[in-house]
């Protein structure tokens, strides 16, 4: 929250367009992570704008 909370404080946030992505550089299976396994190997991607 503190990364969106310095962009919309910025002077001239009204008249830029923001991309913000979050990314994992891996899954996991509750505290385990790195393995072999499908879940393990997942990366997931957040985004504020919808990725086409």
């Amino acid at each position: 929250m503190d990364i969106i909370e310095a962009i919309e404080s910025r002077d001239t946030y009204d008249t830029e367009d923001w991309l913000i992505l979050i990314t994992t550089d891996h899954g996991g299976i509750e505290k385990d992570y790195g393995g072999p396994s499908f879940e393990e190997r997942i990366t997931f991607i957040v985004s504020n704008k919808t990725i086409e």
